[in-house]
C-alpha cells in the first residue's frame, strides 16, 4: 500500500464531487443497517450525517455534494 485516503479528515486537502453518485451511498448505507444498529446508537440519523458532511465538503468545492480527504503517503 502507497496511500490512504482518510476521507472526511480535518486534513483534508482533497476532494471529489460526489452530487450525482450520492444517493448510492446513501442506499447503500441503507443496506448496512444492522451493522449500524451495533453502534449502540439508536437516535443518530446516518443519512443526514453523511448527507450535511458532502453537502459542506460541496459548498468549498463549488459543488452540490463532494467527499473531502487526505491523502497520506506511506513509506516504502
Amino acid at each position: 500500500m502507497r496511500q490512504v485516503w482518510a476521507a472526511y479528515s480535518p486534513a483534508a486537502r482533497h476532494g471529489a464531487e460526489v452530487t450525482h453518485t450520492l444517493n448510492k451511498g446513501l442506499t447503500s448505507l441503507r443496506a448496512h443497517e444492522e451493522c449500524l444498529k451495533g453502534l449502540g446508537q439508536p437516535d443518530f440519523d446516518h443519512e443526514l450525517f453523511l448527507e450535511q458532511l458532502a453537502r459542506e465538503a460541496g459548498n468549498r468545492m463549488g459543488c452540490r455534494f463532494a467527499v473531502a480527504f487526505a491523502v497520506i503517503t506511506i513509506a516504502g
